[in-house]
């Protein structure tokens, strides 16, 4: 039987189940696409998921003028004319929720841009201040109404105002070098009765999970879908980004126990295009503060000079930070590591 009733259609809704990627990195959650080859904003362990451990980390403006867009497939067919509820749960972090400034786009096509990039449209489903609902643990709950034409197939997630990024970031106090919302918990469903049972396609759910290509341009694959037949106001790939979590380390200590990971991502890149690199070391919870303070930044700093000595990079595009203690898995020892963020032109 290849289909079964359900009411969510939206795959993997709260991004728990971890895709690795065909560079073996957790870098998607299963069944999301990130336009870019090189997905930004999941595995970095992001405080407090509105439920569970995972969520989606947005870039909503940069001082480059780049945004993170994330998508996947609808697992049902829209009515026409048929009237849904798409919700989900935001977190602006550490900054003033803007409505303006998030969105969601349903259509027939599936985007894939070679880095980041910035989609700018007039016409997407929007956030009204009506859509919001009073915040929980600092997360807003939106639902945004919307009646189908019958012809979508996928769900696009991100910033779409055809505001400039360099405008959005001057209205801040003071002035930020970027904006990111996390997102979490995603679903779509009927409005009512007479929009109708929605059935979940198996073979389309299963497809989802199974395929793990997130990095196009680091195979001989084709890309997902090419950009083409979608009117995108601007399509303008600059730069792109990925993080990298769980390099671990024993207890008590800043020596990389494992370069594998860091390894298979600097090996299939063109390191000449490296623009920055932020390095975050973390430690479990024994010991003091301030002991733990001090051992995260030598954590940091050994993932530094690991790639400064293997692949020759400059030390001025790096910027290290110690974080301190994390808990954020029971298990200590994936509590010992360093994130890495990796900006390229």
């Amino acid at each position: 039987m290849f289909f079964a009733t359900g009411q969510n259609i939206i795959p993997n809704p709260s991004f728990e189940i971890i895709n690795l990627c065909e560079l073996k990195i957790p870098c998607s959650p299963a069944a999301w696409y990130s336009v870019s080859n090189y997905p930004y904003g999941y595995q970095n362990n992001l405080p407090n998921p509105f439920e569970g451990k995972h969520c989606l980390d947005f870039l909503i403006a940069y001082t480059h003028e780049i945004r993170a867009y994330w998508q996947t497939m609808l697992l049902a067919n829209l009515q026409e004319q048929g009237n849904y509820i798409i919700s989900f749960y935001v977190y602006p972090n550490n900054i003033e929720l803007n409505p303006s400034y998030f969105g969601v786009y349903l259509s027939d096509t599936l985007l894939h841009a070679k880095e980041d990039t910035m989609i700018q449209k007039s016409r997407y489903v929007s956030i009204e201040t009506q859509h919001i609902s009073v915040p929980q643990k600092g997360w807003y709950k939106i639902s945004l109404p919307y009646t189908a034409t019958g012809k979508e197939k996928y769900l696009l997630m991100g910033n779409f105002s055809m505001e400039t990024n360099e405008s959005i970031l001057n209205k801040t106090s003071p002035k930020r070098k970027y904006i990111e919302y996390y997102i979490d918990e995603v679903s779509l469903e009927p409005a009512n009765k007479k929009s109708g049972k929605l059935f979940v396609n198996k073979k389309r759910l299963d497809s989802l999970y199974a395929t793990n290509l997130r990095h196009i341009a680091s195979t001989d694959n084709k890309p997902l879908t090419a950009i083409k037949d979608i009117p995108i106001t601007t399509l303008i790939p600059k730069t792109d980004t990925l993080i990298l979590g769980k390099v671990n380390f024993h207890f008590d200590s800043d020596k990389l126990i494992n370069t594998k990971t860091i390894n298979q991502y600097f090996d299939n890149i063109p390191i000449e295009k490296i623009d920055k690199i932020e390095i975050m070391g973390f430690t479990d919870r024994i010991g003091t503060k301030e002991y733990n303070l001090k051992l995260s930044e030598r954590r940091a700093l050994s993932v530094k000079e690991y790639l400064i000595t293997t692949y020759k990079l400059p030390t001025n595009i790096f910027m290290v930070e110690g974080k301190g203690i994390i808990n954020d898995d029971n298990i200590l020892e994936k509590n010992r590591r360093v994130e890495l963020r990796i900006f390229r032109l």
